[in-house]
């Protein structure tokens, strides 16, 4: 399996032997200014299109519909990590969803 950050790196990976790419790279190396806050999901289509190998969807995912949108693009699979192993962002999120504190008296 090879994390890769472009689709050039998954073609290559795959001409190298790798079974498996996977977009894990995608945002974070220095082709990158910025670390997106939402997945590549452009790469993991232009990545099941090119590199004639599964393709990994990894990085960033962190809602249903884009794990769906992964899926029907061809991804072998999606991987969540943070969004179900980050216990201070899942507190933080359904803290937001509370309405505001109220001072008792």
């Amino acid at each position: 399996m090879a994390d890769v950050d472009s689709v050039e790196a998954g073609i290559y990976a795959a001409g190298c032997g790798a079974d498996i790419v996977s977009t894990t790279l995608a945002g974070y190396t220095v082709r990158d200014l910025e670390v997106p806050d939402t997945p590549d999901i452009d790469l993991v289509a232009a990545l099941v299109h090119a590199a004639g190998i599964p393709v990994v969807a990894e990085g960033r995912y962190t809602r249903v519909t884009e794990v769906e949108r992964a899926v029907a693009l061809g991804a072998h699979a999606v991987v969540v990590g943070t969004a179900i192993s980050d216990p201070v962002r899942l507190t933080a999120r359904f803290a937001a969803a509370l309405p505001p504190r109220q001072e008792f008296r």
